[in-house]
């Protein structure tokens, strides 16, 4: 009888060790999956190394300088040359490539600047998934000059300045191109800056002469052009329907060639 009594025990102890079983494989099966390793953060890039401007200007153009591009049908040019190029980071490891277009050599010729996206690569540059824009204007084939403006727009402003002398009036003006995540974005078209007179006047008149900056106002919505000189007027360039900023209240009497 005490034989049977241990027996039925130990199989009762069996018999619990593998119901207990299927919990302790449930449990380890569901247990948290390992991190993904994290992605290398690729180095900075440097702008004033002549390699790595070599490089995004390959991946920008798909090929070695010089490269070119039509002038638009209504400029009267020939088409735009490319050689080189300026690197500006757009946060992570996006930047914009913008390089300079020398046009045609005639009076109303005018240069441009090309703004490229591109990823930075372990191996260097590719070209984002954005259309480039090229921004045309001045006189004799040279291209606009470019700075970069911060707190203009909700993204940085390129502002691509060009201008000309036509009969002794001197007059220069601004495209604006909004640096969005996505892609380039021209803002503004050709706003009025500055003027003079100064090579038109006759009988030792005194020359009359306009200056103007842009001055930030509400981003997203609107900035201003603050005229100095023959004008003190403060412009409103307001944000329309299709995406640009057009001026609100430009006076009539703005001297302008």
């Amino acid at each position: 009888m005490r034989t049977l009594t241990l027996t039925v025990a130990s199989m009762a102890v069996l018999a619990l060790a593998a119901c207990q079983q299927p919990a302790e494989t449930e449990k380890a099966d569901t247990a948290a999956p390992a991190a993904p390793a994290a992605t290398p953060t690729l180095p900075q890039a440097n702008p004033e190394d002549p390699q790595q401007l070599a490089l995004a200007f390959r991946a920008a153009w798909d090929r070695a300088p010089p490269a070119k591009a039509p002038a638009p049908e209504q400029s009267g040019g020939g088409d735009f040359t490319f050689n080189a190029g300026k690197l500006l980071a757009l946060g992570g490891d996006r930047y914009a490539f913008v390089s300079d277009g020398q046009g045609g050599d005639g009076h109303v010729s005018p240069g441009a600047v090309a703004i490229h996206y591109l990823q930075r690569t372990p191996d260097g540059f590719r070209r984002a998934d954005a259309t480039p824009l090229i921004v045309d204007g001045g006189t004799f084939g040279n291209p606009p000059e470019w700075t970069v403006q911060q707190g203009l727009l909700p993204a940085p402003a390129l502002i691509a300045t060009s201008g000309g002398v036509w009969q002794g009036y001197a007059c220069s003006g601004a495209s604006v191109v909004e640096l969005t995540p996505e892609r380039p974005v021209l803002r503004a078209d050709y706003v009025r800056l500055n003027y003079s007179n100064g090579g038109a006047v006759i009988d030792e008149k005194a020359a009359e002469e306009m200056q103007g900056r842009l001055v930030p106002a509400t981003p997203g919505r609107d900035f201003a052009v603050q005229y100095s000189g023959a004008s003190t007027a403060k412009v409103t360039w307001r944000l329309a329907t299709d995406g640009t900023y057009k001026p609100a209240n430009e006076p009539a009497d703005l001297p302008w060639c």
